[in-house]
């Protein structure tokens, strides 16, 4: 089965970002599709496919997994791979978050990464030779090399200005189908320790 470990981000102001952009720039839905949001989630690692043995131990294995609960914060709005050929558009987080979400992405790959495919090049290592991790939210995926307007040149003021917290970490497994990948949680891995309100 096709593994994944990731954050799911339930949030209505991800919603309204997607209805305010495909308005404001008239975007199709054939050409440009929002991420439905039962979807929307940050990967931390993609594991691909694994056999049902390799699976219980990969659930075994992330129950080492400890972390506190964290809030993060989406700032910035960016396509891949660039503005000429957009495949996707994504949601990026600040300096904070990305820290605080890289403190649980290197427990996770150490914790996994005998898993890793020892053949897969695709992996950037950083100057102290450690895997690099960007995490980002993907907000739409773009179809049929379908040109979208410049809006990276004059950045949204209505980007979530609402922190997300962050109490759970999913093992997904993800079928594709006809309609497209849906996605099933095997594993879900709690914060030992929840912020107070």
């Amino acid at each position: 089965m096709r593994l994944f470990v990731a954050i799911d981000i339930n949030k209505v102001g991800v919603e309204k970002l997607q209805n305010y952009l495909s308005n404001k720039f008239k975007f199709n839905s054939r050409n440009v599709k929002p991420i439905k949001k039962e979807n929307l989630h940050i990967t931390i690692k993609f594991l691909g496919e694994k056999t049902d043995i390799e699976t219980k131990d990969i659930m075994s294995d992330l129950t080492r997994i400890r972390f506190d609960s964290f809030k993060i914060l989406f700032d910035k709005i960016g396509v891949f791979p660039h503005m000429r050929s957009p495949r996707i558009i994504w949601l990026g987080l600040d300096d904070q978050s990305n820290k605080k979400l890289n403190d649980v992405y290197f427990q996770i790959n150490d914790v996994l990464k005998k898993y890793d495919n020892v053949n897969d090049n695709s992996e950037r290592k950083n100057s102290s030779g450690n895997p690099k991790f960007f995490p980002h939210l993907t907000i739409f995926r773009i179809h049929n090399n379908y040109k979208i307007p410049n809006f990276l040149s004059s950045p949204s003021d209505r980007l979530i200005s609402e922190e997300e917290e962050v109490n759970t970490i999913s093992l997904k497994k993800s079928t594709i189908t006809s309609n497209g990948s849906v996605y099933s949680d095997l594993l879900y891995i709690n914060a030992t320790k929840r912020n107070a309100y």
